[in-house]
């Protein structure tokens, strides 16, 4: 009983399986892109899904930088 979260959770991703929106063929060819690039980005996100994820995730911190601004930056020596 204490693993039927894991279980419904392991269900759910083997029955997505093949559902996936991401595109593999366009996925090797942003590869080959990047492996060619003189300048590859740090980090790509590749698909609407994970952009949003990165979006959301950012604008998240960057909320929780301004909040917390003023006691952050007091740590400095005046």
């Amino acid at each position: 009983d204490g693993y039927q979260a894991v279980k419904d959770t392991q269900e759910r991703y083997l029955a997505a399986n093949g559902k996936q929106p991401g595109d593999p063929e366009r996925a090797s060819a942003i590869f080959m892109q990047l492996a060619e690039s003189e300048q590859p980005p740090l980090h790509l996100y590749l698909g609407q899904d994970a952009y949003n994820r990165a979006s959301e995730k950012l604008a998240t911190m960057n909320e929780e930088l301004e909040e917390w601004k003023s006691i952050t930056i007091s740590a400095d020596y005046n």
